[in-house]
């Protein structure tokens, strides 16, 4: 833990939600999502942070699979995946692993893990839904299934632009990540 994260305990179904968070579309053309997570198992799927609106019409998932690979969905109802991106670098369990997302409607999306970026996109659709008006952390819902992370989440904040890759390596190389005004 860097600050006073949520530890997630395996097999349990804990996670953090806010019902007033900021509507990551209200951001302007690009955000950041940042988080520093230490697996302590690899379930089907854990979620990271889940930022949807109030009828799960539409969200952004923020997850990892069984291998570890982390995950970032434009997801709109019914069930449908508007864009997936995937890393082929994997979390390791009971390993501290800065992960953060970058995402331009005219940019891109970039996923990176410890400052190295292992998933790029150079095309960025934004969410075919509403209003996102909820932040889930440390679980993700895909419909039909909710998934939970096992093990720490610190630190996750979002920012109201993309990051460059200069701006992730700084980030993480601050160990403890920078306060959100340095990056506004």
């Amino acid at each position: 833990k860097i600050n006073n994260g949520a530890s997630l305990l395996n097999t349990s179904s804990q996670y953090f939600n806010d019902p007033s968070a900021v509507d990551l579309r209200a951001l302007g053309t690009g955000f950041s999502i940042s988080a520093w997570v230490k697996p302590t198992s690899l379930p089907a799927a854990g979620g990271i942070a889940n930022f949807r609106n109030g009828d799960t019409t539409g969200q952004w998932l923020f997850y990892h699979d069984a291998t570890g690979k982390v995950h970032f969905v434009n997801w709109s109802a019914p069930l449908v995946n508007v864009q997936t991106f995937t890393t082929a670098a994997q979390l390791v369990i009971g390993t501290m692993a800065h992960v953060v997302v970058t995402h331009s409607t005219l940019g891109g999306t970039k996923i990176y893990i410890n400052g190295a970026a292992v998933a790029t996109s150079s095309t960025s659709q934004g969410p075919g839904w509403g209003t996102v008006n909820q932040l889930e952390v440390g679980r993700s819902w895909n419909g039909s299934s909710t998934y939970y992370f096992h093990g720490l989440i610190d630190v996750l904040p979002n920012w109201n632009r993309d990051f460059s890759a200069a701006d992730v390596t700084t980030l993480y190389n601050a160990g403890a990540g920078l306060p959100f005004s340095s990056f506004n």
